[in-house]
């Protein structure tokens, strides 16, 4: 037979002589020249047009003329004739098209190889570099819960908070004193609406939208003359944030205080100085400064609290005032310096705080329907009540000293006598009671019960008159000078102005 079969040391090495790029037995073997690799000739070639003469396992520079063709039985085969032309017939034409189509999945695998292998490192990569991005975060965290107990610990240090001043408490007492004589003395004005002149209130005069489309939370007023012209102020807090300070002589919006980013809970007037103040659920109360153009701007932003800021009053003095909080605290702070002298912490979440006329007292409204009657010479309890089965909403003194009126979600409102630290009246309602209020005199309460203001008298507790002004829950009332007017807020946008034909 001819040819004659390879030696045995060729066939010995023929089944190593393997394809780099396929891992089959190679038909036409030729060897890189430059690194030894074995390569079926059809598919290094093929490999080496489509990828610029690049090898495909070390990425070097590689041309045809370094490939050196090694002789093997199948090769020989073929040029001895034994082997048919794959174009002789059209069965072999279709095996030819198998083959080629076969050395093109060849190829593809191989190229898909080399692009899991080098995915399959960046994916390592990129697991050692979450890994190593989590070990940092989770130390970052932790000295942050550091830094955090450590501040808290700083907040709660005798040495940075020290309490209210001897020199604040001897002026608080010196000015309470006064405040007790005057009051003794004092008698309600001849000149306070009458019941007939309120229970006429029917339509209001004016009716602002200073908010725009969302709700208003809260409102104080004011009535000043500056430059020999008197103003009637509103300072009103929105759901969004945003506070406005409107002058209903003039209509007109004099200022929009922008700091707050989230609800506005409580707003107030400085009595003598151009001074403004607001609270929010934002966790921050505001001292807000007017400059020589008549821009309100930021004074001050107290951050002492972790929660919700629900309610703030200013001290009688004037020098000083309070916030209460979620966090179950309340802060009593210096207006001149924006110093925080205490944080008092509660046993609950408190909804509102309000100082007594006097300004020895600070009263205390939690969520769970309680008052708590704090003596600020000491900083501690010395009364708890608990008068209410839902949060209450608001808490206001009577300006003579001896009543107080909660409002409370359980659909309920309460006179206190101070004097006996009972209730004294309850009013039971179909609506949740929002926020309550005694005018300047003590004549009259005014109470948001749903979207209706009720007013009654006091002593007799007659109902006065129903004002349905609103189409959502009332969130805030104010009686003008001697009762003659009254101003309503409502989360259904308005503002409502209600005065007398007196």
């Amino acid at each position: 037979y001819w040819p004659p079969p390879p030696p045995p040391c060729f066939s010995l090495f023929q089944p190593n002589m393997i394809c780099n790029i396929s891992g089959k037995i190679p038909q036409e073997p030729v060897v890189n020249k430059n690194t030894g690799h074995v390569y079926e000739k059809r598919l290094i070639l093929k490999y080496l047009e489509e990828n610029n003469n690049t090898c495909p396992l070390t990425q070097e520079s590689l041309t045809p003329e370094d490939l050196i063709p090694l002789i093997s039985q199948s090769n020989t085969q073929q040029q001895s004739g034994i082997v048919r032309n794959l174009q002789s017939t059209s069965i072999t034409s279709l095996l030819h098209l198998f083959q080629t189509e076969w050395d093109s999945i060849m190829l593809e695998t191989f190229t898909l190889k080399q692009q899991l292998e080098a995915s399959r490192k960046e994916l390592s990569r990129a697991l050692y570099q979450h890994d190593a991005a989590c070990r940092v975060i989770a130390r970052l965290l932790k000295e942050r819960e550091q830094y955090e107990k450590q501040l808290q610990q700083q907040r709660q240090n005798p040495q940075d908070m020290q309490g209210i001043p001897q020199e604040s408490l001897k002026q608080i007492e010196k000015h309470s004193a006064a405040l007790v004589t005057a009051r003794k003395q004092r008698r309600p004005s001849p000149n306070a609406a009458t019941p007939d002149a309120l229970g006429a209130l029917q339509e209001p005069q004016m009716t602002q939208l200073l908010h725009g489309s969302v709700g208003v939370s809260c409102i104080a007023t004011q009535d000043r003359t500056t430059d020999d012209t008197a103003r009637s102020l509103w300072f009103s807090g929105g759901v969004d944030g945003l506070c406005v300070l409107f002058d209903r002589n003039s209509e007109q919006i004099l200022a929009e205080l922008r700091g707050h980013t989230k609800r506005v809970n409580e707003t107030a007037f400085h009595p003598d100085l151009d001074i403004l103040f607001s609270c929010s659920d934002d966790k921050t109360s505001r001292i807000w400064s007017s400059n020589e153009n008549g821009e309100y701007n930021t004074h001050y932003t107290m951050k002492n609290h972790k929660d919700a800021v629900t309610g703030l009053s200013l001290h009688p003095t004037g020098d000083y005032y309070a916030t209460s909080s979620k966090d179950a605290s309340w802060s009593f702070y210096d207006v001149g310096t924006g110093t925080a002298y205490c944080n008092l912490p509660s046993k609950e979440p408190l909804s509102t705080i309000k100082f007594h006329p006097d300004g020895i007292i600070a009263a205390t409204a939690t969520m769970s329907g309680k008052v708590q009657l704090w003596n600020l010479k000491n900083q501690s309890v010395v009364a708890t009540m608990d008068l209410h089965q839902g949060a209450i909403n608001s808490l206001c003194f009577s300006e003579n000293g001896f009543e107080m009126v909660t409002c409370s979600e359980d659909q309920t409102a309460k006179i206190i006598d101070l004097r006996k630290l009972q209730s004294s009246k309850t009013f039971e309602f179909d609506s949740n009671v929002r926020s309550g209020l005694f005018d300047h005199n003590s004549l009259y309460v005014a109470l948001g019960v749903g979207s209706t203001v009720q007013l009654y008298q006091t002593k007799s507790w007659q109902h006065v008159n129903t004002l349905s002004c609103h189409s959502d829950d009332v969130t805030g009332i104010q009686f003008g000078k001697e009762a003659k007017s009254l101003v309503s807020c409502s989360l259904d946008r308005q503002i409502v102005y209600f005065q007398t034909q007196q």
